[in-house]
C-alpha cells in the first residue's frame, strides 16, 4: 500500500513538472509583434496621403516593456507623430509612456537624418586627431632634438612647451569623447540615452572650447619663441642660419585659420545642438497630441463604424417587418412611420458624428423594432380576459365591457331584463284576460235558441 502512495506521489509530481515545463516553454515561444505587424497597425492611424517608415530600424526599451516607433510622414517627409507599440501584444504606449518613446526615437532620428551633425563630428574627430600626433611629435622633437642643442636659453621657450603640451591633451580629449558621442547618436534606444547624449554633446563642446583656446595659446607662444629668436640673431647671440633654421620649427602652419573655421563651425553646430534639446519637449507634446487625436480619431470611427452595422441591422429588420404590414393592425402601422423617421434620424447623427445621440436612437429603436416584430410573430394576436379578435383588436363580447383587461358584463344589464321580461309578461297576461272577458260577454249577448215555435 505504502509502495502504491509513493508511486501516486511520484506521479502527481511528475503530472506537475509537466505541466510547469509546457507553461514556462508557452510562454517563452509566445509569439511578439514583429516589425512589418507593427508597421500594419501603424498603417490604421494614417491619413491620406501619409505613410509609415521607421529611421533608424530599432525597438525602444521601456522598463520591460521594448516598443517599435512608427514613424507617419506627410507627403512632403515631414514626421507627423510616432506610434509606439508594444512588441509583447502590439498596443500603443499611453501618457508618460507613449511620450518617452517618441522623444528617444526622436532624437535617434534626428541624428540619423541630420548627416551634417555626424559629419562636424567626424570632422572635429579627424581634426583632433591629426593635431595631437602633431603636436606630440612637436613636443617630442623638442625634447629630443632641439632643447639638447641649444647654444643658448631661450626664456620663452618653457611657456611654448607647456602650450603644446596643453594642446597634446586637449586634442586627444575632443578626440575621445567625439568617439564615444559618435557611438551614442548611433544607438539611442532607452530613455537614459537622452541626458547621456546631451552631456556628451556638452562635453564634446567644452572640450572643443579648451582646445581652441589651447590652439590660440600655442600660436601666442610659439610666436614668443621665434620673437626672442630674431632678437638673438639680432644680438648676434646666434648664427643667423642657425636662428632660421631654429625659428622655423616653431612655425605652425595653417593655426589661425584652423581656429577661425573650428569656431565658426563649433558656434553653427552647438546653435544648431541647443536649439534641438530645447524644442525636444515642445516637439514631443506636438507629437503626442497629434497620437492621441488619431486614437481618438480611430475610437470614433470603430464606434461609427460599429453604428453604421447596427443601422444596418435595424433597417433590414424593418424592411421585414413592412412586408408582412397586412399582419399589423391598423392602429399600430404609425407605429412603422415613426420607426422610419427614427431611423432616418440615426443615419444623420451617424454621418454628423453626433455618436452619443446615435447610440441612444438605436437603443430606443431597438426596443421599437423588437416590439413591432413581437406583435408580426403573434397573429393573429392572443386575446387575453375573455376578449376576442375581432379582425382588427382584442374586444369584449356583446353586452360585456373591459374593465383591468379583462371583459364583465355591463351594470343593470340584468336587471332591465328581468323587468322586460316582467313586463312582458304582464302585457301578455293583461290581453289574455281581456280577450277572454270578451268571449264571455259575447256569449251573454246571443239569443236563446228554444222556441215555441222551434219544434226541433
Amino acid at each position: 500500500m505504502k509502495s502504491f502512495l509513493y508511486a501516486s506521489s511520484f506521479f502527481n509530481t511528475m503530472r506537475k513538472a509537466i505541466l510547469m515545463m509546457l507553461l514556462l516553454i508557452s510562454i517563452a515561444v509566445a509569439e511578439e509583434v514583429d516589425l512589418n505587424s507593427a508597421v500594419a497597425i501603424a498603417n490604421q492611424y494614417k491619413h491620406v496621403g501619409e505613410h509609415t517608415n521607421i529611421v533608424p530600424q530599432h525597438q525602444i526599451s521601456l522598463g520591460e516593456e521594448a516598443y517599435w516607433p512608427i514613424e507617419l510622414v506627410s507627403s512632403t517627409n515631414k514626421i507627423v507623430t510616432i506610434i509606439p507599440i508594444a512588441v509583447s501584444d502590439g498596443s500603443i504606449a499611453e501618457g508618460d509612456n507613449a511620450k518617452a518613446v517618441q522623444k528617444v526615437h526622436y532624437l535617434a532620428n534626428f541624428f540619423y537624418a541630420e548627416k551634417q551633425i555626424e559629419d562636424f563630428i567626424d570632422s572635429s574627430r579627424d581634426s583632433a586627431s591629426r593635431m595631437q600626433a602633431d603636436f606630440q611629435s612637436r613636443l617630442d622633437r623638442l625634447n629630443t632634438d632641439i632643447k639638447p642643442t641649444l647654444p643658448v636659453s631661450i626664456t620663452s621657450l618653457s611657456a611654448y612647451e607647456n602650450a603644446l603640451a596643453t594642446a597634446v591633451s586637449s586634442a586627444e580629449e575632443l578626440r575621445d569623447t567625439a568617439l564615444e558621442l559618435k557611438s551614442k547618436i548611433k544607438s539611442i534606444d532607452t530613455v537614459e540615452e537622452i541626458s547621456q547624449c546631451q552631456s556628451l554633446f556638452n562635453s564634446f563642446f567644452q572640450k572643443e572650447s579648451l582646445l581652441i583656446n589651447a590652439l590660440r595659446e600655442l600660436k601666442e607662444r610659439a610666436s614668443d619663441v621665434r620673437e626672442e629668436i630674431n632678437t638673438k640673431i639680432a644680438n648676434n647671440e646666434i648664427d643667423e642660419s642657425y636662428g632660421i633654421s631654429l625659428s622655423a620649427e616653431f612655425l605652425i602652419s595653417g593655426i589661425e585659420s584652423t581656429i577661425i573655421d573650428m569656431e565658426d563651425k563649433s558656434k553653427e553646430n552647438r546653435e544648431n545642438i541647443d536649439s534641438f534639446f530645447s524644442s525636444l519637449d515642445s516637439t514631443v507634446d506636438e507629437y503626442y497630441r497629434v497620437l492621441d487625436q488619431r486614437i481618438a480619431e480611430r475610437e470614433n470611427n470603430t464606434v461609427k463604424s460599429e453604428l453604421w452595422d447596427k443601422y444596418r441591422e435595424l433597417n433590414d429588420r424593418y424592411e421585414s417587418i413592412v412586408k408582412q404590414i397586412a399582419k399589423i393592425s391598423p392602429a399600430h402601422r404609425r407605429d412603422l412611420e415613426d420607426i422610419a423617421s427614427d431611423l432616418e434620424a440615426l443615419a444623420n447623427y451617424i454621418e454628423k458624428e453626433n455618436l452619443q445621440k446615435a447610440n441612444q436612437m438605436a437603443e430606443s429603436l431597438e426596443e421599437d423594432i423588437s416590439d413591432m416584430e413581437e406583435r408580426v410573430g403573434e397573429w393573429p394576436p392572443k386575446c387575453t380576459g375573455g376578449k376576442y379578435w375581432n379582425g382588427e383588436k382584442c374586444v369584449c363580447p356583446s353586452g360585456m365591457k373591459e374593465s383591468n383587461g379583462r371583459c364583465v358584463k355591463e351594470e343593470g344589464n340584468l336587471l332591465n331584463i328581468v323587468i322586460a321580461v316582467i313586463i312582458g309578461i304582464a302585457v301578455i297576461t293583461t290581453i289574455y284576460y281581456y280577450s277572454k272577458g270578451q268571449k264571455k260577454e259575447e256569449k251573454k249577448e246571443e239569443p236563446s235558441s228554444w222556441s215555441p215555435y222551434n219544434f226541433n
